[in-house]
């Protein structure tokens, strides 16, 4: 998950299907971007607003320094979550105590980027509130929304988006290629084409396929449903036969618009042309949130207490009969077929199963999966394949989002719901940790019992609580866990309470007590036989007793920890206890050369692991502590390079420097004053300068020395001498090219008189007097 220095350039998908027409509407688009900063994409559903707004933002794509990111809502229930799901699509680690809004804002508040937020109208209010927000605290930020219903933001321009055009009734065959074009036409035999190949309008068809589009509005969904249909039918037969549905349909709507209705009429006609079982397997998927797996579909979807027939077995069968009537799309996922239902479809098929009376014992289903998922995963974690378990689990997060939504919904289930948060302790940890302090806290407050399941939230919230640096609500915690657990007896949530105190007592530099907090979990871990933590755990114990003076101990205590990780095939928690091992080195004092050669070693495998789980807090911390043993080793050029990354890096999304350890810091501040000392005031500050401008992968491969020719080596560019910032290098270049002020305001999708500022700034930065001046500078430099 990128942070801070990171500078990915957004992340919109890659489209699956051409793209057709809407020249006028991408036209729009640019330019209603270039005089508002809020532009929402209204129309009917299935019009295809999502997919217009993600061709323009890709044709933005370089007008933006930092790049389009999309952020998809579609499937999100929770209003609260709209932060937390921004932030986890703009790659912002989120693992600081402040509000995640807050760390919203300040992520974008210095960046130029266009956010895409798709699909807004079920959380009209709570989207205008994140957006306005955003919008006041980041000037160079733009933000294209879609929606049914506009947002009411102040400045907001909202663009219709029109069904594609059709042909008049009596419209005549186009006999030359100057003739005109009617996208609805094109789409549809786009679509046709897939299933018919070779499929193309002629003289003969021209008629019925005019009616078809015209039948069917232009709309871009209604279109693409019917395409699959000229697999069996000629266009003559699917006009008579929308002809008859409609007719005998179109009543059931009287209420809806006409575009409406035909989307509607087309929806029920899809679903009428279906088997039952296919209308039943439609019904079901809709209580999947994003996209799905076909073990999920067999598990959720399958008969046992609805007695219709529908069984594990035909479930392949009946998801490539959907797949095959536009009605489910097929996602392929390196090895793996997921599926996933537009939206718009998918709220059809909620109508459905609501009208079924059987949307409880689906919702019911689908939560017990993916808890079955959970429980699956935590047993089977401590053990190898940590990576493909964690990944899968990060595919589900929707899913996971919508169970835990639908367990802690009401008192009934919210047993259920407070056990499954509990559980995916492990997943909260790894990312996403201020969302799953969300869960936690609401799963606490919501089920109030005495249980086993409430012990567990509790230290899982406590433990997370340290990752993100909250130590003042660590001790409530801890004692509401341990107070609790010893009214139950239960022996596994109180040696989890201890060990997260013993943690935190560790940071805040009380390090008898951690000690002693961890030589007793140590002890109650061996009698339990608990692996799945013990390594983490064993951290704070490892490191006191070095920093106590017994190193040899801290060395075995840790060594016992990482034989533990190697003989089950570990290596998440085994990454943690290498870098615990590397700091006990420093428990006496700076490292011999032989203690600095094994902890450079054990910290950079560990660097390996934790990039390859995208896991944050422990990649920075590992770069930070690989640095203090480069100052050892009388690399200090290289260290203070990398301190500079890591401060920027932390502080812009930690918040809590170095986990707030006082005992880190004065390492730190040490290592820092020696590597000022060796290299002199102006080459520190200008490695520091340097490392600032890492991304995190260049960080890493910088500090393992994997890629010695990283662009970073170069001497200082001279974009970065230049006086002109990032905005009006980009400005400049594009006078240079011999754009005119109003092509850079559309290239750049700001207003004219801002293209104008900005050339009256750069000629008086550079104390020029005209653009022919500019030029000459720019080519120059």
């Amino acid at each position: 998950m990128p942070v801070q220095g990171h500078r990915q350039r957004g992340n919109l998908p890659a489209e699956v299907t051409n793209f057709v027409g809407r020249r006028h509407e991408l036209a729009a688009v640019r330019n209603a971007l270039s005089t508002s900063r809020l532009v929402t994409l209204t129309g009917v559903g299935g019009v295809g607003k999502t997919r217009l707004a993600m061709r323009a933002a890709r044709k933005l794509d370089r007008a933006f320094s930092d790049g389009v990111w999309v952020v998809q809502l579609a499937e999100l229930g929770d209003a609260a979550l709209i932060p937390h799901t921004m932030a986890a699509a703009l790659g912002v680690d989120e693992r600081s105590t402040r509000e995640p809004l807050q760390v919203l804002v300040d992520h974008v508040r210095d960046r130029h980027l266009l956010l895409v937020v798709d699909n807004c109208e079920h959380l009209v209010e709570p989207c205008a509130f994140v957006i306005n927000t955003l919008l006041r605290s980041a000037p160079d930020l733009r933000v294209l929304a879609t929606s049914r219903h506009v947002l009411g933001v102040a400045g907001e321009q909202a663009l219709w988006v029109p069904p594609l055009p059709v042909p008049e009734r009596d419209a005549r065959f186009p006999a030359s290629k100057g003739a005109p074009q009617y996208e609805a036409l094109t789409l549809f035999t786009d679509r046709v084409s897939a299933v018919v190949p070779g499929f193309t309008i002629t003289e003969e068809n021209w008629a019925d396929v005019v009616q078809i589009g015209r039948r069917l509005d232009g709309i871009p969904l209604a279109l693409e449903l019917a395409a699959p249909y000229l697999r069996v039918l000629s266009p003559h037969e699917l006009v008579a036969r929308l002809d008859d549905w409609f007719r005998l349909r179109g009543k059931d709507h009287p209420a809806l618009l006409p575009r409406h209705q035909t989307l509607r009429s087309v929806m029920d006609w899809s679903f009428e042309l279906c088997s039952e079982q296919e209308q039943a397997l439609w019904a079901r998927l809709s209580v999947f949130a994003g996209s799905f797996d076909l073990e999920a579909v067999e598990t959720v979807c399958a008969g046992s207490d609805v007695d219709d027939g529908l069984t594990g077995d035909a479930m392949v069968k009946l998801l490539a009969g959907l797949v095959e009537k536009s009605v489910l799309l097929r996602e392929q996922h390196g090895d793996e077929v997921r599926f996933r239902l537009l939206e718009t479809l998918r709220q059809y098929g909620e109508g459905r199963l609501e009208d079924s009376g059987q949307e409880q014992i689906f919702q019911t289903r689908h939560r017990d999966h993916y808890l079955s998922l959970a429980e699956r995963t935590e047993a089977e974690w401590f053990g190898p394949d940590q990576m493909l378990k964690l990944a899968r689990l990060r595919r589900e997060h929707s899913n996971l989002q919508a169970a835990l939504d639908y367990g802690l919904a009401t008192s009934d289930h919210a047993h259920a719901g407070l056990r499954m948060v509990g559980i995916l302790a492990f997943y909260w940890m790894s990312g996403g940790t201020a969302e799953g302090r969300y869960w936690l806290e609401r799963a606490v407050a919501r089920d109030t019992g005495p249980t086993r399941e409430r012990v567990r939230a509790l230290w899982a919230d406590a433990l997370i609580a340290l990752w993100q640096g909250d130590v003042r609500a660590i001790d409530d915690l801890c004692e509401k866990c341990r107070t609790l657990a010893g009214e139950l007896g239960d022996e596994s949530g109180l040696m989890h309470a201890r060990a997260v105190e013993g943690m935190a007592s560790f940071f805040q530099g009380d390090l008898a007590r951690a000690s002693a907090l961890g030589e007793e979990t140590t002890t109650r871990q061996r009698a339990l036989g608990e692996l799945n933590l013990l390594v983490l755990l064993r951290a704070p114990l490892v490191m006191a007793t070095a920093f106590q003076g017994n190193l040899e101990r801290a060395i075995s205590l840790a060594q016992e920890a990482i034989d533990i990780s190697r003989a089950h095939g570990e290596s998440y928690n085994y990454s943690f206890m290498q870098q615990a091992y590397a700091v006990a080195l420093w428990g006496e004092g700076a490292p011999n050369p032989g203690r600095c050669r094994q902890g450079m070693t054990y910290l950079a495998e560990s660097l390996r692991i934790k990039q390859a789980f995208a896991e944050i807090p422990g990649t920075l911390g590992g770069i930070e502590y690989l640095a203090w043993f480069l100052v050892a080793s009388g690399n200090e050029a290289k260290a203070a390079r990398l301190f500079g990354f890591v401060r920027r890096a932390w502080e812009k999304e930690q918040e809590l420097f170095l986990f707030g350890s006082e005992l880190y810091f004065a390492i730190h501040d040490r290592c820092a004053v020696q590597a000022r000392q060796s290299l002199g005031d102006e080459v520190y500050e200008d490695e520091l300068s340097r490392g600032a401008e890492l991304t995190l992968s260049q960080a890493v491969a910088y500090a393992l020395g994997e890629k010695p020719d990283s662009p970073s080596h170069a001497p200082a560019s001279t974009e970065a001498a230049s006086p002109l910032t990032r905005r009006e290098r980009q400005v400049a270049e594009l006078a240079a090219q011999g754009l005119s002020n109003k092509q850079i305001a559309v290239a750049l999708v700001i207003a004219q008189r801002t293209a104008e500022g900005h050339i009256e700034n750069i000629l008086s930065k550079l104390n020029l007097t005209s653009r022919s001046q500019l030029v000459a500078w720019f080519h120059r430099h």
